[in-house]
């Protein structure tokens, strides 16, 4: 698996019209498949000013952003736990 410096040295997976870049991040998106909590990929995104965030989305929609690994780690284990606990 390819670590955030060389991921970011690849070219991106998409380009948005407003020039973001975006790269699929497939550890983050395997740890929501494992917690049974399809249809959410993660991204890494580059933005017009270089700065960095990872991104949640579901449906073409962000659901979260976040500047950490960490950070993103978290509300998949948050979101796991509230679907969880409606059951």
């Amino acid at each position: 698996m390819l670590g955030v410096k060389e991921l970011l040295e690849s070219p991106p997976h998409f380009v948005s019209p407003q020039g973001l870049k975006w790269w699929h991040e497939k550890e983050l998106t395997h740890f929501a498949k494992s917690k049974k909590l399809d249809g959410i990929t993660a991204w890494i995104v580059e933005h017009t000013d270089k700065r960095l965030t990872r991104v949640l989305v579901k449906n073409n929609e962000v659901i979260c952003e976040e500047t950490t690994y960490e950070g993103i780690a978290c509300f998949i284990e948050m979101l796991w736990a509230s679907e969880n606990m409606e059951k």
